[in-house]
């Protein structure tokens, strides 16, 4: 963890801009909503665990909003977005002047969070690029945000309705490459991380919602820092969007838990509530499903009339209900989510948290059953409609893990005295940390690091040695998508050469990929080969007689077709020029 905790120190100062102009901004904005409520404003735990998630999910909004300004002028995008800024810095200076006894508070949930950034950020030093085939779309949109009219205006802010593509996400990335000029790619990997280090708050805030004990709060977010490989591996699937918006969603939910109190009901918290879940929406859109089945659960509880407490037979009874349900879910459940943890948690936990809370966590009962009932009501009458793909589903199931772990600690200790709450949180933390595969998200996966060394070799060569319009022809997985399977997918974005894509598992020796590969009608065109497990192989492109090795470099190798007027089985080798 020391050396964790140094890398991180390093990157923390090459990105200090970007954090300081985020920490303060999203403070003074979470304060904001705050103190939309008078009953909430001086509640110091709330201040602690909510500031900073809920003024990253206002500042989503604003930023969302403030992507159309770039349709005006990017010098009007670039003045507004060092206005949010201000409006952040004067909000918290406001608060702390009225507030003084907060400073420390402030103070504190701030250590917190950077101790929980810096060790995230090493990643940064590990990769070149954002990884999988997700982040060159990103980066296309972003640009196109910071500047709508680049060599792809069809994609971004200002072609809304028929690109949408969960632009909260690109709004908060080209914000920040807008204040610094960050370059695109390196503003996408550090939200990454920024809202990594915003999962344990968010969490522990939705538990201190629901269950106003702190033991039990600090529990859930120490399980959705250390506990799971998720949402730390939603990085290498390049899943910002979802991870942005799944790390800040218990927030939300959160402030939605408090509105059961109706000293806290007040049309001005009601509207900043809306503003909350309509930024989360916007952030990426599959909230919306998932903000539909809580709200379902929660009606259903009422319905039910489920009581506030329940005897330990019930309990177990409920838990075991609880466990069953997740039974449909074990695939993911036994790829991300710790087994030792899980069986804590579901076993160990979950009892005393049914005694306690069995509201809330029959609310989150109904939630992770009906993730996998509206896959199969979706299958059987909506024609294959899902809600929620399998890898959103692994990503999102650490909100309700987490929660019913600290719910389940909270009812445990509830009528411990302090040592005893003491001694239980502690053993927690340690079986976590014993158990934790924390380190391994600071290692990016193979499976989706596509761009290397080599790759950045390539592209320079790419740049120095080949027409604007040479087309490149690289690898993909056929499907509704043409999903792209190595470095080559970056080809268009970062130096702005025309693509195409063929299978990676074409077969080369076929003489009929030939005229497959030069029926784009342009002459000048070369073969990109990532060298990755569903990258083109190299063996059979180096025994064909119509293309030339023109560039190598460790895995890494680019073919140019000879000439495509001359047939493939009849063409000859030559050198070069």
């Amino acid at each position: 963890m020391i050396s964790a905790l140094g890398d991180g120190i390093k990157i923390l100062f090459e990105y200090k801009i970007e954090i300081i102009a985020l920490l303060v901004t999203c403070h003074g904005l979470g304060l904001i909503v705050l103190r939309t409520s008078t009953t909430l404003f001086d509640a110091r735990p709330i201040i602690i665990l909510s500031t900073l998630p809920t003024g990253m999910i206002v500042l989503c909004g604003f930023t969302f909003l403030l992507s159309f300004a770039s349709l005006i002028s990017v010098h009007l995008h670039k003045l507004i977005s060092w206005s949010v800024v201000f409006i952040g810095l004067v909000s918290l200076i406001h608060y702390l002047h009225k507030e003084t006894k907060q400073l420390i508070n402030i103070a504190l949930v701030t250590t917190v969070y950077t101790i929980l950034l810096l060790l995230k950020l090493p990643l940064l030093d590990r990769i070149l690029l954002p990884g999988y085939t997700d982040s060159p779309i990103h980066y296309q949109i972003i640009e196109n945000i910071l500047d709508p009219y680049t060599t792809s205006p069809g994609m971004g802010i200002g072609n809304l309705t028929e690109t949408y593509y969960h632009l909260g996400f690109h709004g908060l990335a080209a914000w920040i490459a807008s204040l610094t000029g960050t370059n695109s790619a390196n503003a996408m990997s550090l939200i990454g991380q920024l809202s990594l280090a915003a999962v344990p708050l968010s969490v522990a805030f939705a538990t201190f919602a629901l269950s106003k004990n702190i033991a039990g709060s600090l529990a859930s977010g120490f399980l959705a820092a250390f506990g799971w490989a998720m949402p730390a591996f939603a990085i290498n699937w390049g899943k910002f969007p979802a991870l942005l918006c799944l790390s800040l969603l218990p927030a939300a939910l959160g402030w939605g838990a408090l509105l059961r109190d109706p000293k806290g009901k007040g049309w001005l918290v009601i509207a900043a509530i809306s503003f909350l879940i309509a930024s989360l929406i916007g952030t990426h859109t599959r909230s919306l499903f998932i903000f539909i089945l809580f709200i379902t659960g929660l009606s259903l509880v009422k319905y039910l009339s489920i009581p506030d407490t329940l005897g330990y037979p019930k309990a177990f009874l409920y838990s075991t209900l609880f466990i069953v349900s997740l039974l449909p879910l074990r695939s993911v459940l036994g790829n991300f989510y710790n087994p030792i943890i899980l069986n804590l948690v579901l076993i160990g936990l979950l009892p005393f948290g049914f005694r306690c809370f069995p509201r809330e966590l029959s609310a989150l009962f109904f939630f992770t059953s009906s993730i996998w009932l509206s896959d199969t009501i979706g299958d059987i009458f909506m024609g294959g409609f899902k809600p929620f793909d399998v890898q959103f589903t692994s990503i999102m199931l650490f909100i309700p893990l987490s929660i019913a772990g600290g719910l389940g600690i909270s009812g445990l200790t509830k009528h411990m005295n302090i040592m005893g709450v003491i001694a239980v949180t502690a053993i927690l933390i340690l079986a976590i940390a014993y158990n934790s595969p924390w380190r391994k998200s600071l290692i990016p996966d193979p499976c989706c690091n596509y761009y290397t060394e080599s790759d950045e070799r390539a592209f320079e060569w790419i740049k120095d040695e080949t027409d604007a319009s040479a087309l490149f022809i690289i690898a993909a997985i056929e499907g509704d998508q043409h999903h792209g399977t190595d470095a080559g997918i970056w080809i268009h974005p970062l130096i702005n050469r025309p693509v195409n894509k063929r299978p990676y598992n074409a077969d080369w020796t076929n003489s009929a990929e030939f005229p497959n590969s030069c029926n784009s009608g342009e002459n000048d065109i070369y073969i990109y080969l990532g060298g990755n497990t569903f990258s083109f192989r190299e063996s059979q492109l180096s025994n064909i007689p119509w293309v030339d090795p023109a560039f190598s470099d460790g895995k890494v190798n680019i073919y140019r077709i000879l000439s495509c007027s001359r047939s493939g089985n009849q063409g000859e080798k030559h050198e070069n020029k």
